[in-house]
């Protein structure tokens, strides 16, 4: 006897009710805590060899320079938080070559903004994606941590934050200060048409509000040699 197969039934396709359409549960959702997202702080140390400082990205609690198979050592703190790129989108750089030149085999990325998220894009070609609310907290709580700073360090910050307006009307571009190149000496790095000119000033070596007191009454009254 002939065996009947049973009738095909078809699965109903999803169907949305109406009150679901009306909440919106079939649009995609924000990322959200259950995403995997990468996360984002900053470490800071000195760094001997190159007589400055180094920040640190540290990704998901590591270290993302000792990742490499390369050695790099972070940027100055005030040269990596002055590149723009960081909030705006562009190419950055995350780390230097040991002998401290940023255009010595520095360790660059590219950073992109999406409405929801912050991408890395490594020159590995690995990327990092960042909250975008929690990557741009990362970034302005490490820009303006200071705690790493010795009393040299916070009277360059002093210093750089004068009003050199007086130099400029004599050609003389406001660079860098420092008071590591020599003791009790405030440094100060200009550019002018015929090439870079260094003043220096003295302080005590111990208040950086005196140093940039020292500096603010030198600037004001500059005359050119």
């Amino acid at each position: 006897m002939e065996r009947t197969r049973p009738a095909f039934t078809e699965r109903p396709a999803l169907v949305l009710r109406k009150e679901e359409l009306n909440r919106g549960d079939h649009v995609s959702k924000p990322f959200s805590k259950s995403r995997t997202l990468n996360s984002l702080t900053f470490t800071f140390s000195e760094s001997v060899d190159t007589n400055d400082h180094q920040v640190r990205p540290v990704i998901d609690g590591d270290d993302l320079l000792q990742t490499l198979e390369s050695e790099f050592i972070g940027l100055d703190p005030p040269e990596f938080f002055s590149q723009d790129e960081l909030k705006t989108g562009g190419n950055i750089i995350l780390g230097r070559c040991t002998c401290g030149e940023l255009g010595c085999d520095s360790f660059s990325a590219t950073v992109r903004l999406g409405s929801e998220a912050v991408t890395w894009i490594l020159r590995t070609d690995k990327r990092l994606k960042f909250r975008f609310a929690e990557y741009f907290q990362a970034v302005q709580d490490a820009e303006s941590n200071f705690s790493w700073e010795t009393v040299e360090r916070t009277a360059e910050r002093f210093v750089s934050e004068i009003d050199f307006s007086r130099l400029r009307e004599h050609g003389f571009n406001f660079q860098w200060a420092s008071a590591r190149i020599a003791e009790n000496t405030i440094s100060i790095a200009t550019m002018a048409g015929d090439g870079q000119h260094l003043f220096n000033v003295s302080w005590d070596g111990s208040q950086p509000s005196e140093a940039r007191d020292s500096v603010e009454a030198w600037a004001k009254n500059f005359e050119p040699l």
